[in-house]
């Protein structure tokens, strides 16, 4: 077997690998209920709402406009 080919398997099984671990390991520490940690993680990547290390902290105040933006970003008009 090449070097190359054994290489490109580890890499695989290695990418596989973190993608299997992160899925299972939830985003945030105080986000417990998977929906909830769905909908935090995207709106983190979104960059509409923060984190604050493995805290995503939901019970804090969010103005009106913050909602709105979340909103249209999550469901766009047609």
């Amino acid at each position: 077997m090449k070097q190359t080919t054994l290489t490109q398997r580890l890499l695989s099984a290695l990418v596989a690998l973190c993608m299997v671990l992160s899925v299972c390991a939830p985003a945030f520490a105080d986000v417990t209920d998977p929906d909830m940690a769905k909908a935090a993680q995207w709106c983190t990547e979104q960059g509409t709402m923060g984190a604050k290390g493995d805290r995503f902290e939901p019970e804090g105040w969010t103005p009106k406009f913050k909602v709105i933006e979340v909103w249209n970003k999550a469901f766009p008009a047609a």
